[in-house]
């Protein structure tokens, strides 16, 4: 009892002191971790301030590097990338052919430059050539000397209207005109009505005339009905427009007749465009070859052969397209001629002709040939 009443009295003051101390101690801890806070806080600045600093002074360190590799110029860039960049002053070789580089560090890659100035220079040398070859001739001979050919040939040409007349075109204008005595003290292609200086053109080789025929096709019904009313001959074959399909290489008349002197005359002989050398021509109407029968005139046997195209019947209703093919050449004007004179000869049996004249200057270097 004694033992307890005292601990009574001196309980409370224990309590009392338990609570002091307690109090105490959390006003410390909460001291402690304001100081801890704080002195955190000062750290985190003072690292902050030596991180701003650093990067000052990283910033400082390149600035000098940049300064300094724009004062070195080249040589920082030849230490930075020595085998992405060719060295100043270096020619590394490169394939004529294909522009490739063959050494240094571009092996393997286009010359660009090289292309660019090869093509350059070839562009250069071809305008000059262009100008000194063509610029150089008087351009208005050429004009004027074609468009007279074409004048004289349209007078005979305009009233070929039959494949009657066509031979008629080639007695005029062949036989009376181009095969004269004299080519040059003779003006023989000044025709009546065309006042035009022709100086004195000469034909050079010989004149080539050919013609193109079709086979026969089966007639319309209505042709079979006219041949049974009389209106039609019976027997009658008919003959398309002409297309390389229905084209005719064999020298027949109408039936399939041969003539008795066929294998007699080369002129009903066809031949290939490689045999007759010629070109095909676009007419008004069509695309003719080069192919065909071909009678080749000349001053020797020109009289003969005009003959024998009349006798013969050369020309007929398996006939749609003749080509007069012939070369004059200029002595004065010192220019040649190629003429094409294409008489079409349609189904209707309306005849319609197309001249093609192209003047040629042989004598590209005139200068030259004076010396």
């Amino acid at each position: 009892l004694l033992q307890f009443s005292q601990w009574k009295k001196v309980a409370p003051l224990g309590i009392g002191a338990m609570g002091l101390f307690g109090k105490n101690e959390v006003r410390a801890e909460a001291q402690l971790e304001s100081r801890a806070v704080s002195s955190s806080s000062a750290a985190a600045g003072s690292t902050q301030a030596a991180t701003r600093g650093s990067d000052k002074s990283a910033g400082r360190t390149r600035q000098n590097h940049a300064d300094t590799a724009s004062q070195s110029g080249s040589k920082v860039s030849h230490s930075v990338g020595p085998d992405l960049q060719p060295q100043k002053n270096v020619k590394y070789r490169s394939d004529p052919q294909t522009y490739v580089f063959e050494d240094g560090p571009m092996e393997g890659r286009m010359d660009i430059r090289r292309w660019f100035v090869e093509r350059a220079m070839y562009f250069l040398f071809v305008s000059a050539f262009t100008y000194v070859v063509f610029l150089q001739r008087d351009g208005d001979m050429l004009i004027s000397f074609a468009a007279m050919w074409q004048s004289v040939l349209s007078v005979h040409t305009a009233s070929v209207k039959s494949p009657d007349h066509i031979g008629g075109f080639l007695e005029t204008s062949v036989r009376d005109d181009l095969f004269a005595s004299s080519y040059i003290e003779r003006d023989n292609f000044t025709f009546p009505g065309v006042s035009a200086d022709i100086y004195g053109s000469a034909l050079i080789g010989s004149l080539t005339v050919r013609q193109l025929r079709v086979k026969p096709e089966t007639c319309s019904v209505l042709v079979e009905r006219l041949q049974g009313r009389g209106a039609l001959p019976p027997g009658m074959e008919c003959f398309p427009n002409y297309s390389p399909a229905v084209e005719d290489i064999d020298y027949t008349k109408e039936l399939a007749r041969k003539p008795a002197d066929r294998d007699t005359h080369p002129f009903m002989q066809f031949k290939t465009q490689a045999e007759t050398g010629s070109m095909g021509q676009w007419g008004k109407y069509n695309w003719y070859p080069g192919s065909g029968f071909v009678m080749k005139l000349n001053a020797a046997n020109h009289v003969e052969k005009l003959a024998l195209l009349r006798q013969t019947r050369w020309l007929d209703t398996k006939t749609r397209a003749v080509i007069v093919d012939f070369v004059v050449y200029s002595p004065n004007a010192d220019l040649s001629v190629v003429i094409h004179v294409i008489f079409e000869i349609l189904p209707g049996g309306v005849v319609d002709s197309v001249i093609h004249v192209e003047a040629i200057a042989l004598d590209r270097y005139p200068l030259a040939s004076q010396h």
